[in-house]
């Protein structure tokens, strides 16, 4: 994440109201004690329906005032080990947690981003944690907030259905926006002179990529800002990528958010043949692309549609 992007997270982070059990401002640099906040975090996130859980230095927990750290995770070793490499190894599963740095309000501060547990508890050195309003507690201790956690491991078939609560329609490109907005109107022909007057709010909850005004993360895989992939575990992408005969890469490129744009973009890089064949009873070729461009754009939407955005993403 650059800078600016560090910036408008902590600003939301900042604006959360109330405590979030997913969200902790800390001054303790401990590599073990760390280790156990990610296990928490994994797990809180899960439960409650966020994609990530934070830990920030260099923010004051109980006024929320910038006061700067002095914690640089890229120079932290435990014995002669990489910090977050130590981390790694004692955390099961395998989380792509990342350290980010950046000056905010003129302090230097740090974000520790989480994703959000998936298939199972997260556990560090073999214990599982969880937060507990202020508190990290190991979760076997409370076996009410293990069986939701389960239950809510359990029940999340469809990944791209849960809300994310830190974005608004300000994180969405106006261009896929207005792509969605026509292809909604051809195929419901009887709407047509009503949905161009809808807002955005309205549009999404017409698309079902909304609920009680907040946003979906389908809503922000079909139509994100390319910055809006801070809000999802990992930044989707698609790839186009050119090889020789011999398996050798020649050229390649990816597309991220809004997703909605990428088929089009991809259709552009195929490189789709012209034939030319000669029909009984003429010299005159006739000419003919070797594939009909529904059968390659069928292929790229049924690619991305029906794709397991929950381990693409994760």
């Amino acid at each position: 994440m650059n800078s600016g992007d560090l910036t408008l997270l902590l600003d939301r982070l900042l604006a959360q109201a109330g405590e979030h059990e997913w969200l902790e401002f800390k001054h303790n640099d401990d590599p073990h004690t760390m280790g156990e906040y990610v296990s928490a975090l994994a797990n809180a996130a899960a439960l409650d329906g966020e994609p990530f859980g934070y830990m920030v230095w260099g923010i004051e927990n109980d006024t929320r005032r910038v006061v700067g750290t002095r914690f640089t995770p890229g120079a932290a070793k435990v014995g002669a080990q990489i910090l977050d490499l130590w981390l790694h190894q004692y955390l099961r599963p395998k989380l792509d947690f990342r350290f980010d740095a950046c000056d905010y309000q003129d302090q230097p501060v740090v974000v520790l981003r989480v994703p959000a547990a998936v298939a199972q508890p997260v556990s560090f050195h073999e214990v599982e944690y969880i937060r507990i309003h202020s508190a990290k507690v190991k979760l076997a201790s409370h076996a009410d907030k293990e069986a939701r956690l389960w239950a809510r491991l359990n029940t999340r078939a469809d990944w791209s259905a849960e809300l994310v609560s830190t974005a608004t329609v300000a994180d969405l490109d106006a261009s896929a926006l207005a792509v969605g907005r026509q292809r909604f109107a051809e195929k419901h022909p009887h709407l047509a002179g009503e949905v161009a007057g809808w807002d955005v709010p309205t549009l999404l909850s017409k698309l079902k990529l909304s609920r009680g005004g907040q946003l979906t993360r389908a809503a922000l895989l079909l139509f994100g800002k390319d910055e809006s992939a801070q809000f999802l575990p990992l930044p989707p992408q698609v790839s186009w990528v050119l090889k020789d005969a011999d398996g050798t890469v020649l050229d390649y490129q990816h597309y991220g958010l809004p997703l909605l744009l990428a088929p089009d973009a991809l259709f552009a890089r195929v490189r789709n043949l012209t034939v030319r064949y000669l029909p009984p009873g003429t010299l005159f070729p006739t000419e003919v692309p070797q594939y009909d461009a529904w059968v390659i754009r069928e292929a790229l939407h049924n690619a991305i549609a029906h794709q397991d955005s929950s381990r693409i993403c994760r």
